[in-house]
């Protein structure tokens, strides 16, 4: 964090309370994308960074933290989760308040091995009109759930489909 010209930081197993997250050069309106590996997030400074990219690898993600990123007034457009060990009840249910995906007003959506069954797939939220590009990995998903998407742009990799 040192080198101002820093324009893509990728932090690996980050505490966002650290005092790293709030160098002033993190909010530079140059940096776009941010890559956090194994965050433990507990106090996320996401509004600060205004990121566009957001990458999340393992990261055992509680309601609040993405609930978070749907209060900040981030111009957040691509989100990464990898293994986000996500439960049903916290992507598959719309009455839930959690986490509300369509209000990221997200482009690109990529989930990468999220152990997701066809109920979280079918989750109005994930059918969002603004999101154009959804890319899954590792997935078993049934056909009907993917033309009931409404993507332009579906990438799906090591996907079992019945």
């Amino acid at each position: 964090l040192s080198d101002p010209r820093l324009s893509d930081p990728r932090l690996s197993d980050p505490r966002l309370s650290d005092p790293r997250l709030s160098d002033p050069r993190l909010s530079d309106p140059r940096i776009s994308d941010q890559r956090l590996g194994d965050p433990r997030l507990s106090d996320p400074r996401l509004r600060e960074l205004k990121l566009r990219e957001l990458t999340l690898s393992d990261p055992r993600l509680s309601d609040p933290r993405l609930h978070e990123l749907t209060l900040s007034d981030l111009r957040l457009r691509e989100l990464t989760l990898s293994d986000p060990r996500l439960s049903d009840q916290r992507l598959g249910d719309p009455r839930l308040s959690d986490p509300r995906l369509s209000e990221l007003k997200l482009r690109e959506l990529t989930l990468s091995d999220p152990r997701l069954s066809d109920p979280r797939l079918s989750d109005p939220r994930l059918s969002d009109p603004r999101l154009h590009e959804l890319t899954l990995s590792d997935l078993r998903l049934r056909e009907l759930r993917l033309r009931d998407m409404k993507l332009s742009n579906l990438t799906y990799e090591s996907c079992e489909i019945k």
